[in-house]
């Protein structure tokens, strides 16, 4: 059009196609990010401010602080205001609540592809609950105050214990995420089979992966052991742990009986009797079964902490039985390899009492 070049006929079938300006260029995009209602991207407008990308995400989400708002700006290679190994620019300024520029930075203007970060206040959370059950005075639903609140603080705000309250026995639960679950499997796999555990922990690593993207891990509950009477004897105590979100503790009725399963003749629940020995235990249930794995019973008491029983010279040493105890009694391991059959022994003791007869008469 300029003259510039020679002019070039067009021939049947061509196709004339005029871009303009804006066509040419990419298409120019900004983003915000962070404690605003709707984090996205917005097409770039000339002229747009911090506040004009605040409204379009939707204002501010709940415990958005409005005074720490960063802006992560492109380094262009002809900028003189930046190192050569620096790639981004970062800006920090405040707008408040009514999404107002303060006059030192009403002037600033966001440019093509600029990315804002909008924080959390420091001190803001949700709302964090966990259940007490059981013989207190108040039971519930209660919220955690502070992130230093203690198993003794909330059962102080439960109005304290019930006379039939029975402490050795109290249980905590915790919820587990599903992939504080899959380490558990992964460190047990290890400890069995290193091939195995390098092979869930490929196909840990990708479940993982798909839970972070969706942000949905149902949580599984674990057992506690706490010793509920020497925590509230003195708070002060490592026992004492903090409580956390989902926590959930049961203080029982006082518990009378004692349970014995296992490699017993009789599995049952019997009357618990501080004058009762461990074998008298056993005898209520009519005693071991042949099949018995007598030196490595154990008990679960009623809190979850288990003991079991220990060698010591010849004599065992079992360990004491409380209310709620349960009295666990496991089989023998079966051993490895074919057993033999009664004719293969009937043959080796006949051998053996030939080399004996033929050994006396040599000597």
């Amino acid at each position: 059009m300029r003259g510039e070049i020679e002019d070039i006929p067009l021939r049947r079938g061509d196709k004339l196609v005029i871009k303009s300006v804006t066509e040419l260029k990419a298409k120019e995009t900004v983003s915000i990010q962070g404690a605003v209602n709707q984090s996205n991207i917005f097409p770039y407008a000339q002229g747009m401010t911090v506040s004009d990308l605040i409204y379009l995400a939707g204002g501010y989400s709940e415990g958005a602080t409005p005074y720490r708002i960063e802006v992560a700006r492109r380094v262009k290679n002809d900028s003189m205001l930046t190192s050569a190994s620096q790639t981004t620019q970062i800006l920090t300024f405040d707008v408040d609540r009514d999404l107002q520029i303060r006059p030192e930075t009403r002037r600033f203007e966001l440019m093509p592809f600029d990315i804002v970060f909008v924080r959390k206040a420091p001190s803001y959370e949700e709302q964090k609950t966990i259940v007490l059950d059981g013989e207190v005075m108040y039971p519930g639903r209660y919220a955690i105050l502070n992130n230093a609140e203690r198993i003794s603080d909330i059962i102080q705000r439960a109005g304290g214990l019930k006379p039939s309250a029975y402490l050795a026995g109290a249980r905590l639960t915790r919820q587990i995420s599903s992939i504080q679950q899959q380490d558990s499997e992964l460190l047990e796999d290890l400890g069995t089979n290193p091939l195995v555990g390098r092979v869930k922990s490929a196909t840990a690593t990708v479940t993982v992966k798909q839970d972070s993207v969706k942000a949905v891990i149902p949580p599984t509950r674990q057992l506690v052991g706490l010793d509920m009477v020497s925590i509230l004897n003195n708070p002060a105590q490592p026992a004492n742990i903090l409580v956390q979100d989902g926590d959930s503790i049961l203080i029982p009725r006082q518990v009378e009986t004692v349970r014995i399963i296992g490699e017993v003749l009789n599995p049952s629940l019997v009357n618990y009797d501080p004058a009762f020995s461990f074998n008298e235990y056993i005898s209520q249930a009519g005693g071991y079964t042949d099949n018995a794995r007598k030196n490595k019973v154990f008990v679960s008491y009623a809190n979850g902490r288990v003991n079991r029983s220990k060698r010591i010279l010849f004599f065992n040493d079992r360990p004491s039985i409380k209310p709620g105890t349960t009295i666990n009694v496991p089989p023998r391991l079966a051993k490895a390899g074919r057993e033999t059959s009664p004719s293969e022994r009937i043959a080796i003791i006949s051998l053996i009492s030939t080399l004996i007869f033929t050994a006396i008469r040599l000597f």
